[in-house]
């Protein structure tokens, strides 16, 4: 009888930790499960900003505004994000639009090479060939993409010269 009853004990034992592991299970499954629906929404491609004209007058003219601050890297950029825009707005004459604006960028670089020679103008270079693979552009944009296109070429071929102040020491 003894033993029976320790069996019996044994057994409610037992179940109350089938019990505990069942309530624990049962506690993880949720908690995944609003894992996964919370990684759902975090993966969910965002929606497609629609641009306008309006969006490429606004950058065209911040670039302008980081120019004439003498902010010539910035406005580079600038130009380059407006480019991006008006290929997408702009309808018809993009490939022209697309050309001045790689051209404009060049130059705010040489702007700002004429500042301090140490910038690199690789990214000029860049711009500059690129603008000139460019069909449809009209002959003034061909002329002011080869005038830089030789600037760049010419200081791209000069090494840059530093200037040392030499101190000369008399004797006495």
């Amino acid at each position: 009888m003894i033993l029976n009853i320790r069996r019996k004990s044994i057994k409610r034992g037992g179940e109350n930790k089938m019990k505990k592991v069942f309530v624990m299970m049962m506690i993880l499954c949720f908690t995944c499960s609003v894992f996964a629906q919370v990684a759902k929404e975090a993966v969910k491609p965002a929606e497609k900003v629609v641009l306008t004209q309006a969006d490429w007058v606004k950058a065209n003219d911040e670039a302008k505004l980081l120019c004439s601050e003498a902010k010539y890297l910035e406005a580079s950029d600038k130009y380059i994000a407006a480019g991006k825009i008006a290929k997408e707005v702009l309808d018809g004459y993009a490939d022209v639009r697309w050309a001045w604006v790689l051209n404009n960028a060049a130059y705010m670089i040489i702007l700002e090479h004429k500042k301090d020679n140490k910038v690199s103008l690789s990214k000029a270079l860049e711009y500059l060939t690129e603008a000139k693979t460019i069909e449809k552009i009209d002959k003034d944009c061909v002329r002011c993409v080869e005038s830089n296109l030789a600037y760049v070429e010419y200081f791209n071929s000069k090494p840059v010269e530093v200037k040392k102040e030499v101190t000369v020491e008399k004797k006495k």
